[in-house]
């Protein structure tokens, strides 16, 4: 069994933790686990777990006990649905515009990440119909360039050190 303490981080420390505008060094204590390789697998875990976050967790419950101001928010980048959001109580009934300008907020962010995941694959995928239109209509001029040499070549006979428009030479027949 591995102990963690401070001297013993054994599974590192949570990355993107903050405490207001500083950094917030909380050593995890239990590895994480890797990523699930198919993404039907991953959307469904996502749902579960912010199931089990919101319930099971009981955000609602410490944010009721504690009287503390708490926002969570979460989306997957597959997700077919909308943006999970939860603000604690005390968080609405003190400042319910806020509240609803951080859930809007986190609803830009997500569904500008979203779009933006789909407009790169837009971009890329034009870049890459347009490269292969290149490629097709360099192909294309090699072939014509070829044909035109071998009806020189038929013509006129051998051209000296014969070359291809490949630019390499030819194989000696």
């Amino acid at each position: 069994r591995v102990r963690v303490s401070l001297s013993n981080p054994a599974y590192g420390h949570v990355e993107g933790l903050m405490r207001g505008h500083a950094p917030w060094v909380l050593r995890r204590t239990r590895p994480i686990k890797t990523p699930q390789t198919d993404a039907m697998k991953r959307s469904s875990r996502f749902s579960r777990l912010m199931v089990d976050l919101l319930l099971y967790v009981q955000c609602e419950s410490i944010a009721a006990e504690t009287g503390c101001w708490l926002f969570l928010g979460a989306h997957h980048p597959s997700a077919s649905l909308p943006p999970i959001h939860y603000g604690s109580p005390k968080l609405r009934e003190d400042h319910m515009a806020g509240a609803n300008e951080l859930g809007n907020a986190f609803l830009k962010i997500a569904m500008a990440l979203r779009s933006s995941r789909r407009q790169e694959a837009v971009n890329l995928t034009q870049k890459l119909s347009k490269l292969e239109g290149q490629h097709n209509h360099i192909l294309l001029e090699k072939s014509r360039t070829d044909a035109l040499l071998a009806a020189y070549e038929a013509k006129y006979g051998l051209l000296g050190d014969r070359v291809t428009s490949s630019g390499l030479p030819a194989p000696c027949a």
